[in-house]
């Protein structure tokens, strides 16, 4: 399913409620320091105990990014596809402000 915000598209499952964003629109909701530390993480191959997964964009492997409590208040897990850089959410880390009931763009 998708979702047209002021910051462009998103998607997120039905199913499982997790979501995707570019990471240029993730950016632009939290701030510069937390952005820059996520994305370096990702750059260095990661962190965390998550399963590598296939991004929903261009199907190479995503890198697991173990998020802590500091994005939004929640605790979980992204996943970052550096080439293309779409990332994928966990619910857990979704109150990012944006969409209904605090969640980036999941109505």
């Amino acid at each position: 399913m998708a979702r047209e915000e002021e910051s462009g598209l998103t998607w997120w499952c039905g199913g499982c409620g997790g979501l995707t964003v570019n990471f240029s629109q993730f950016r632009r909701r939290v701030s510069a320091w937390e952005a820059n530390r996520i994305w370096e993480m990702a750059r260095r191959g990661g962190r965390g105990r998550r399963r590598a997964t296939a991004c929903p964009e261009c199907e190479r492997v995503m890198t697991p990014v173990e998020t802590g409590a500091s994005v939004a208040g929640g605790v979980g897990a992204m996943w970052i596809c550096v080439p293309c850089q779409r990332l994928w959410m966990e619910v857990s880390v979704r109150g990012l402000g944006g969409g209904e009931a605090g969640r980036l763009g999941n109505g």
